[in-house]
């Protein structure tokens, strides 16, 4: 196991959806886990923004790469309300 899988396993281990243990999910557990629709997490999965593994017709979403999603999409939300807190303070609107 990679310190990114324990890594993978710690994150996962506080969202009560998911086991920790699985290394690939659905992609319908992937979009409830990333609190987005199906359809959306399709479109992320052919961009080729987040990883899959495809058997057959059946399409898993690789954990490693869902998290590093995630971890991303978290750091672009906390710097835009930083961001806006900045402004808003520089504007004297706080």
């Amino acid at each position: 196991m990679t310190t990114t899988d324990i890594a993978a396993s710690f994150y996962l281990s506080e969202s009560e959806r998911i086991l920790s243990s699985q290394t690939e999910l659905t992609p319908e557990k992937a979009a409830e886990f990333l609190c987005v629709s199906e359809s959306f997490l399709l479109e992320l999965l052919d961009s080729g923004e987040i990883e899959l593994r495809s058997e057959g017709k059946q399409r898993w979403v690789v954990l490693r790469s869902m998290v590093k999603y995630d971890q991303k999409m978290t750091r672009r939300r906390l710097n835009a309300l930083e961001e806006m807190a900045s402004e808003s303070q520089e504007l004297d609107l706080y």
